[in-house]
């Protein structure tokens, strides 16, 4: 994909290598601001290892040339730094919401990049109840979350992975749990 924004991810000779056995050897990659990717591949592939490199969970991220927003991982910045930045949908991401919260209310805690409730203002309510309607489950504003079908669930979270507006959007699986339509 030939785009002209900024580098938003920058990798330059990546390998990470996981019990003696490189799952990624020797990768670079930039994508920059306007770009869409798909990284496609079968299972242990190092699609889970190569997203985790980005969003920091990886602790091979700092031995390896990774760049976020111009920025070298490792240089100072904090996890919070990195999630201000990213929004980010995972097939996992619901188990982490243990708290009773409705639909909006998870959807929210994209604001904060955590999964408890915080104060929201009317702006962000409003661009809850925006995105809701736009995935087609608005009707959902006050449910509980946890009683959510698993596809409810996923487009409740990508919502909260949307509101913030975020310059980078990471989508892991995104399909997962959804139906056809």
């Amino acid at each position: 994909a030939g785009g002209v924004g900024l580098p938003l991810i920058q990798l330059r000779d990546v390998t990470v290598r996981h019990a003696g056995r490189a799952v990624l050897d020797r990768v670079s990659w930039t994508v920059r601001a306007g770009e869409r990717w798909a990284v496609l591949g079968p299972n242990g592939s190092g699609k889970t290892t190569l997203l985790s490199l980005l969003c920091g969970d990886h602790p091979q991220a700092y031995s390896n040339d990774v760049r976020l927003f111009g920025r070298r991982r490792g240089s100072g910045e904090t996890i919070w730094d990195v999630k201000r930045n990213v929004g980010l949908l995972s097939p996992e991401f619901h188990l982490y919401f243990t708290e009773p919260l409705s639909a909006a209310r998870a959807a929210a805690t994209g604001f904060f990049d955590g999964v408890t409730d915080q104060p929201t203002t009317p702006a962000q309510d409003a661009r809850v109840r925006e995105l809701l309607a736009a995935f087609g489950v608005a009707h959902l504003w006050g449910r509980a979350f946890s009683a959510l079908s698993t596809g409810e669930q996923r487009l409740v979270l990508l919502a909260r992975a949307l509101v913030k507006r975020p310059p980078l959007v990471i989508l892991d699986e995104p399909f997962q749990g959804l139906d056809a339509d």
